[in-house]
């Protein structure tokens, strides 16, 4: 793993040039065909975490949602198990200028993400700005897979969106205290329920504002 973690923008790897470092074990890369971005495993090919890594790769793969990183393929590169996903894309959410972020809309967009991973039996990944990233288009797109640990979510997903949605948006407006007051205090509140309401609560709000 020592020679992985050594990789910087211009190294080459399993025919792929590095061109960013996402995260720990993250790469944006590019070969003469496509953008991408390689999920490195950290332990070797028959090791019980990267088994379960593979598994978690290949079961996302089935997964298509507009507002998750697609999962291509899974590879052997360099001696490594790589899980080859769609490039993301615009910026990285914790790389962004709160103002410059519509904290309710991409909360929503991932609550509906994490929704369709608990739908096809995959936990969700710790949702945090560092695996959340924001087109030009304000569309959010969350990264489902992680290389070098397990997933280790909330007590619930909802209270994980409602933990994200307070820090993106300290200042709230009041008609989504109730739902994320129900989602932290462990009443229970599915993703999708969580994606639902939020929406509404946006609408109506809008609406007594005009």
């Amino acid at each position: 793993m020592a020679a992985v973690r050594a990789l910087q923008p211009g190294s080459e790897f399993g025919g792929f040039r590095i061109e960013a470092v996402e995260r720990e074990a993250v790469f944006r890369a590019r070969d003469e065909h496509r953008e991408v971005a390689l999920h490195v495993a950290s332990e070797p090919p028959a090791a019980l975490a990267t088994i379960r890594f593979l598994e978690r790769a290949r079961r996302l793969r089935s997964i298509q949602h507009p507002h998750l990183l697609a999962v291509y393929v899974t590879e052997m590169l360099d001696g490594h198990c790589v899980a080859i996903t769609q490039a993301p894309p615009g910026r990285r959410l914790d790389r962004m200028r709160p103002e410059c972020v519509a904290a309710i809309r991409t909360v929503r967009q991932v609550a509906e993400a994490v929704d369709a991973l608990e739908a096809a039996g995959a936990e969700p990944p710790p949702l945090n700005a560092t695996r959340i990233w924001v087109d030009e288009h304000g569309d959010a797109r969350l990264d489902g897979l992680d290389a070098h640990a397990a997933p280790h979510p909330a007590a619930s997903s909802s209270a994980a969106l409602a933990h994200l949605l307070r820090e993106l948006q300290p200042r709230r407006r009041r008609t989504l205290e109730p739902i994320l007051t129900r989602a932290t205090d462990g009443a229970y509140l599915s993703a999708g329920q969580f994606a639902g309401r939020s929406r509404r609560s946006n609408l109506n709000a809008a609406e007594t504002e005009r």
